[in-house]
């Protein structure tokens, strides 16, 4: 990580930890963005989904810890950015009330993107899972193929169910969603399917999975807006555009109905 880039992180820091600057903070147009830093999220995903926000001149990123989550900060933000690495660690770290603060922000209004990770987090336990789980649990969808997940990294191309919007993003072991019914919680939307496979037969993955299984959804929950993100748009060939218009869209409550909605957005 450069030095710029770990000056930036201390300065997003600062801004949520420093006691009763909350009021202080001159006043902003950009919609502010918590971005969770916790074990479990990995350094190039937090670094590249950061330098997107920064660059956008729309949104503004807090970073948040899992203590800070627990005790509020959350409040202070428009929507939150849970981005790659590992679901699992980041729920624990987490620990359930800081996953409760989570479900609540949302309920509330607050929008939630999640990206690869982030998305494993959001979504339910799969049915048959004998791993421990420390799941979110507040979208209607988990990951098709259970607890095998490691399929590889490589480019791949998704594209909107009528076919008429296609991108080329970085995939890293994202989840293949799959829609459950759970009571209390709406269906969701698939906004892209994968056209391509990455599988690993070592790592209990296999072809035939991929093409075609949802790539990118959106839902709601309570008043709050979600879309998840199996693809990583901010690693290369990235499309770091299609993350700000996410965020910007959930932190006004603004529905995602398309790919179009992400791809087009100025």
């Amino acid at each position: 990580m450069s030095l710029g880039r770990r000056a930036f992180l201390v300065i997003c820091a600062a801004s949520v930890l420093a006691p009763g600057r909350a009021t202080a903070r001159v006043a902003t147009s950009r919609e502010p963005v918590a971005v969770l830093d916790a074990p479990g999220v990995g350094e190039d995903a937090l670094s590249s989904a950061l330098d997107a926000i920064e660059a956008s001149g729309r949104l503004r990123a807090q970073l948040v810890t899992p203590a800070m989550i627990r005790r509020g900060a959350l409040s202070s933000a428009r929507a939150v950015l849970v981005t790659g690495g590992r679901g699992s660690r980041q729920g624990r770290a987490l620990g359930e009330a800081g996953r409760e603060a989570l479900r609540r922000f949302v309920h509330a209004g607050g929008g939630y993107v999640g990206i690869c990770a982030g998305s494993y987090l959001a979504m339910q336990v799969p049915e048959g899972s004998t791993e421990e789980s420390y799941k979110a649990a507040f979208v209607a969808a988990a990951h098709a193929t259970g607890d095998a997940w490691e399929r590889g990294i490589a480019p791949i191309e998704i594209a909107s169910p009528d076919g008429a919007r296609r991108v080329t993003l970085h995939y890293a072991n994202g989840p293949l969603f799959r829609s459950v019914a759970v009571e209390g919680l709406p269906a969701v939307r698939v906004l892209a399917r994968f056209e391509g496979e990455v599988f690993s037969e070592r790592g209990g993955t296999t072809a035939g999975q991929m093409r075609g299984a949802p790539a990118l959804l959106a839902t709601s929950y309570g008043e709050g807006e979600v879309v998840l993100f199996s693809p990583n748009p901010t690693l290369e060939p990235a499309r770091p555009e299609l993350l700000v218009s996410a965020l910007a869209h959930v932190a006004r409550r603004q529905p995602v109905t398309s790919l179009a909605m992400l791809v087009d957005t100025p």
